[in-house]
């Protein structure tokens, strides 16, 4: 899922600001073109929910450089705006998942922004081999008709 949600987030990206915008997944090249996207899941927290599904709480880390470093922070603070706009809803394949909790701040040394947001999936337990059977237990059922 994390693939898709990231797939899901870059297109979302270019979509907002341009082909001209170079998006990276986890990793970023020696020599990157700015401006560009760096995209990376920060954590994981899963939680047991009802029915044999799980509840994840997926943080990503989407950290942009810009082209100028004289005005650097001001084009940082805009392209979050953007962001916070643009990623309410992203696709994960057939998907439509909702972004949450999002956030940013400018790195002033760096003149990086770093934008982070949270993406919720709930989904089914994978069922462990001979689990279903172990839980499942044996009814007997009698019935008698009554006649008038």
């Amino acid at each position: 899922m994390t693939d898709k949600i990231l797939e899901g987030l870059a297109e979302k990206i270019q979509e907002i600001f341009g082909e001209d915008y170079k998006v990276y997944a986890d990793e970023v090249p020696q020599n990157l073109d700015s401006p560009c996207f760096l995209l990376s899941e920060v954590s994981v927290v899963q939680t047991p929910f009802l029915m044999q599904r799980q509840k994840k709480d997926r943080a990503y880390l989407i950290q942009y450089f810009p082209v100028s470093e004289v005005s650097a922070l001001q084009e940082c603070r805009e392209t979050a705006e953007h962001l916070i706009n643009g990623l309410e809803v992203i696709m994960a394949g057939d998907t439509a998942l909702r972004c949450t909790n999002m956030q940013y701040n400018v790195d002033r040394e760096q003149h990086v922004l770093n934008y982070t947001l949270n993406v919720n999936t709930i989904a089914w337990k994978t069922a462990v081999k001979g689990l279903a059977l172990a839980l499942m237990q044996e009814l007997d059922m009698t019935t008698d008709v009554e006649e008038e």
